[in-house]
C-alpha cells in the first residue's frame, strides 16, 4: 500500500450528522486503540471523502495488517451506507 497517497471513501448517513471513525493499522500496531483514527461527519447525500494516508501517523503502509476498518465507540448507534472504498495515487 506504500505506493498510494489517498484513501477515498464514498459514504452517506441515513439522516446526516452521523460520525464514523476510519482506521488502518500496520502489523506492528498494538491492539489497544492507540493507532491513528480519522473521524468523518456524514451528510444524508452521497459524498466522497479523501483522506491523505500521511494522516494515519502510526501506520507503516508497507506492512498494513488492517487496510481499512470502521471503529464504533459508544452511543449513539449510527446507520450509514458505503458505496466504495479505494486506495488512490495522485497524478504526479
Amino acid at each position: 500500500f506504500s505506493e498510494f497517497d489517498t484513501l477515498q471513501i464514498e459514504l452517506k448517513g441515513d439522516q446526516g450528522g452521523e460520525r464514523v471513525i476510519v482506521n488502518i493499522e500496520d502489523a506492528g500496531d498494538p491492539q489497544d486503540g492507540t493507532s491513528t483514527r480519522i473521524e468523518l461527519v456524514l451528510t444524508d447525500q452521497w459524498q466522497t471523502y479523501e483522506i491523505d494516508l500521511n494522516d494515519f501517523k502510526t501506520a507503516d503502509l508497507s506492512t498494513l495488517f488492517t487496510p481499512f476498518a470502521f471503529v464504533f465507540l459508544g452511543d449513539p448507534p449510527v446507520s450509514f451506507s458505503v458505496r466504495s472504498v479505494a486506495y488512490k495515487t495522485r497524478h504526479r
